[in-house]
């Protein structure tokens, strides 16, 4: 079952279908689909019947597969292991300790998707980021780049070479700023 509609369920194969306005069995957890009319946006169940999580299980418990996903959820680094029998999360429940390594992956990756603006950086740190930029740019020397690429572009490729050794021990938080 959806929880934005009861009537509404997540298929094994990833697919979405409803049962009809009224439908006693609207909001029983698990069913079985037993005849569906197949359209590909949403099918239509007919003919269903409900099903317990521990039947599943029993009946399906080869094909359930466990694993962890470790994730930036707008706060704070979470783990999560997941039991799933396809598309399907039966089960889910919390990791108390997890990897350091998978927690600065995970806020690397969210640093990617969200932008170098999700990092706490202090006002110097910009104004500095500002000067290098331009010295950068009007470079007269003649001696290539004497002054490091700090772009925005080129600080998000290189996010595991010069972040990611630092959020070590962050215990899945953002770094915080230091106080100036």
């Amino acid at each position: 079952m959806r929880a934005a509609s009861p009537a509404r369920y997540l298929l094994r194969n990833g697919g979405s279908a409803a049962l009809p306005d009224g439908d006693p069995l609207a909001g029983t957890p698990y069913l079985v689909a037993a005849d569906l009319d197949g359209e590909r946006r949403e099918s239509r169940i007919y003919l269903a019947a409900p099903v317990g999580i521990e039947e599943i299980v029993e009946r399906f418990g080869d094909a359930i597969v466990t694993d962890e996903v470790v994730a930036w959820d707008g706060a704070a680094v979470r783990g999560v292991g997941r039991d799933r029998l396809g598309a399907l999360v039966l089960r889910e429940r919390r990791i108390e300790t997890v990897d350091p390594g998978r927690v600065a992956a995970a806020l690397v990756d969210a640093v990617r998707a969200g932008g170098l603006a999700l990092l706490p950086w202090t006002r110097e740190a910009d104004r500095l980021r500002e000067r290098m930029i331009f010295l950068r740019t009007v470079d007269t020397t003649g001696a290539g780049d004497p002054w490091p690429d700090i772009s925005d572009d080129h600080l998000l490729a290189t996010l595991e070479a010069w972040l990611a050794p630092h959020l070590a021990g962050t215990g899945g938080e953002p770094p915080s700023p230091r106080s100036t």
